[in-house]
């Protein structure tokens, strides 16, 4: 739809205008109205219209004089007079504004209908044209920011004051942001709403597309628009209402050549980046970025991958986030860029992941396929987002050992259990036992009491204690011999510990028995 604004100082006519047209048949909307050419023009101001329908004879400020500053402000807006004058010197003023056409009064409404419909194609057919040099005046600045070869850019310098005969490219201040959208369907949708907003108009902001998702936004007047946080707030706000999307806008230093603009966007493409740890809607200054000098940066992918292992292994989820937390603080001050994160984070994913399980036999099940888990970790958007995605694999590793270990050590306990009653009659010791299942034997004690709820060492005597009340069954074997087969070879000890366990003596035990 285009706008129309309408003014005239009889009220009957501008109603009639208003209510009897059919304006949404000529692909037209009424966007104001006014009694008077001064208050046309500040309404003009506001609401921007494309065509104007004034009254040539206005109070305060004439129709004329109205249109003449319109022109001089809005050069594309198109004007049709209204007169009840039939007199050459209106007309011959109105040829020298330039004019749409010109209506006489009383109104024929069919002559009306005829009048905006070519206004109508006249509109489209600007916009057309308007269009290509749009495109071709984009594609330009694009080659300008992206070309850091002095002749190429004295080429295109040149071909851009073709197509900008009005622009001066001997300003001294002009300032660049780069724009990062978060990916929306409908990104040709935002670029041309950019492209057609009045609050970049107001600024004199240039809009040029780099890629899909990657905007320039040149500042070329005299407005510090950049370094007005309202202002780029303003403008994401504006984005988040009508497309729910946000951008990240890293705004760099001030140029004071146009040869200086492509180092000046890699810069503030730079800050940019930077959403990547600071969100996808920042606002990014030289003043809050410092970027690390360049250096050759070496991240210790082998030791966060040990220390990672480590606090798995033994299932300690707070320590296992609190390393994860200390790494990406690092990656965060060196401004490592998105996808070296994430090559990085992959690779310390399936680091962890060695580090614990002999074969690829559980990968699946804990990480997805190598294409699946690439592709999650790739769209992470934000540094914190990844984290979060490495947080949960990381504690689903453990969750998993944990019940792997819980079945394991129940065989374990079983094992050792068995291996003690097969060698009653032998010494036993926690070393002895922790070598037949693999395990240090302050683990083995611990794991043993945690699924048992007694002492290995209470386990052990308590099961040698019932071997020995079998054996004083048979009165065949003497007491000595007893304590032999059950590993004691000091009879004393052998007696005090049985009468400690039962409350009898060996020999009062089998005297009952009888």
């Amino acid at each position: 739809m285009y706008r129309i604004l309408i003014a005239d100082d009889e009220r009957l006519i501008l109603d009639s205008l208003v209510d009897f047209v059919d304006w949404k048949s000529l692909s037209m909307e009424v966007a104001a109205t006014a009694k008077n050419g001064k208050e046309a023009l500040r309404l003009t101001a506001i609401h921007r219209p494309d065509l104007i329908l004034t009254d040539v004879k206005m109070p305060i400020m004439d129709g004329l004089e109205f249109a003449a500053e319109a022109r001089r402000l809005y050069p594309h807006v198109k004007i049709v007079f209204l007169s009840g004058y039939d007199e050459f010197t209106y007309i011959k003023q109105a040829l020298t504004i330039q004019a749409s056409d010109y209506l006489l009064k009383p109104i024929d409404f069919a002559e009306l209908n005829k009048v905006m419909r070519d206004a109508v194609r006249s509109l489209e057919k600007d916009k057309f044209t308007e269009q290509d040099v749009d495109l071709r005046r984009m594609k330009l600045w694009k080659q300008m920011l992206l070309e850091k070869e002095p002749v190429l850019q004295q080429k295109f310098m040149l071909e851009l004051e073709q197509v900008m005969p009005s622009y001066s490219f001997e300003r001294t201040q002009l300032r660049l942001a780069c724009m990062l959208l978060e990916p929306v369907y409908n990104h040709g949708s935002v670029v041309a709403w950019l492209l057609d907003s009045t609050l970049l108009k107001a600024q004199s902001i240039t809009v040029i597309e780099m890629k899909e998702g990657e905007l320039a936004l040149l500042s070329s007047g005299d407005k510090a628009a950049f370094e007005d946080r309202t202002f780029l707030t303003e403008l994401n706000i504006r984005l988040q209402e009508k497309f729910n999307t946000a951008a990240a806008i890293g705004t760099g230093l001030k140029a004071y050549s146009i040869t200086e603009l492509p180092r000046q966007y890699d810069v503030c493409r730079q800050f940019a980046e930077h959403r990547f740890y600071a969100g996808s809607d920042a606002l990014l200054t030289p003043m809050e970025i410092h970027l690390p000098a360049d250096a050759d940066v070496t991240v210790s992918l082998e030791g966060i991958t040990a220390r990672l292992g480590d606090a798995i292994r033994n299932g300690d989820e707070q320590l296992t986030i609190q390393h994860l937390a200390e790494h990406f603080q690092v990656l965060h001050e060196l401004l490592m860029d998105k996808h070296w994160v994430c090559s990085h984070a992959y690779q310390l994913l399936l680091g962890v992941y060695g580090e614990l399980f002999s074969s690829d036999g559980e990968l699946p099940f804990l990480l997805g396929s190598r294409t699946s888990l690439w592709g999650q970790i790739s769209k992470s958007t934000t540094a914190l987002e990844l984290q979060s995605l490495l947080t949960d694999r990381f504690k689903a590793m453990i969750r998993h050992l944990l019940l792997r270990d819980r079945d394991r050590y129940t065989q374990v306990v079983n094992q050792v259990k068995q291996f003690v009653e097969d060698n009653l009659g032998r010494p036993l010791t926690l070393n002895d036992l922790a070598q037949q299942v693999y395990l240090s034997p302050n683990y083995l004690r611990s794991v043993f009491k945690e699924k048992t709820g007694v002492t290995l060492h209470d386990f052990i005597t308590d099961t040698k204690m019932r071997k020995a009340t079998e054996l004083l069954k048979d009165h065949s074997l003497k007491i000595h011999e007893i304590s032999n087969r059950i590993g004691y070879e000091n009879v004393s000890y052998f007696c005090s510990l049985f009468q400690r366990h039962k409350g009898t003596t060996p020999n009062e035990y089998r005297k009952k028995l009888l």
